[in-house]
């Protein structure tokens, strides 16, 4: 009698697992190796796997992965209009104010805050998280080729072939 409890027992987990998909927590995000499509990595540090590969809309350049979000900024249709893209969804929302076709998107070390630097305008665009949403902050003029912001979006390192210039609001 227990020998037929315990197979009928048995058999019902299994039976429930098989039924039920497997997933962990979302650890991160990465691109395909051609860009075109993304995939959770689901798990913890050291125990992980890649979830199912997803397909970016058709129009969408350029993707940037948030560091701290699932997030990317990409640059969308031939006009090169930048994006925030979620990433389990795939919805994408403008960022208002936002120029075309920036050389380099940075976001911050947690992703509350995002560089677009133009070069050849000589310009950084600064975006915030603020109240759910990237909202413009501001901008600076000087010239570079590389740019990292500060969380709060405060302050702005431009780096260029003369050196370093830190520029902080106020």
């Amino acid at each position: 009698m227990k020998l037929v409890r315990w197979v009928a027992v048995s058999c019902t987990l299994v039976a429930s697992a098989a039924s039920q998909t497997v997933s962990g927590p979302v650890f991160g995000w990465t691109l395909d190796t051609a860009g075109r499509g993304i995939q959770a990595i689901l798990g913890v540090p050291g125990a992980s796997r890649l979830g199912p590969l997803a397909g970016l809309p058709g129009d969408v350049r350029s993707a940037k992965l948030n560091p701290g979000r699932s997030l990317a900024l990409a640059l969308a249709g031939d006009a090169g209009i930048p994006v925030v893209l979620n990433l389990e969804t795939l919805a994408r929302t403008d960022l208002a104010q936002a120029g075309a076709n920036p050389d380099l998107a940075v976001w911050s070390p947690s992703g509350t805050a995002l560089a677009l630097l133009y070069r050849a305008e000589q310009k950084t665009q600064v975006f915030t998280l603020q109240a759910g949403s990237f909202q413009y902050s501001g901008e600076v003029y000087a010239s570079a080729d590389q740019a990292a912001v500060s969380d709060d979006g405060s302050a702005l390192l431009g780096a260029s072939a003369r050196g370093l210039a830190l520029y902080r609001s106020g």
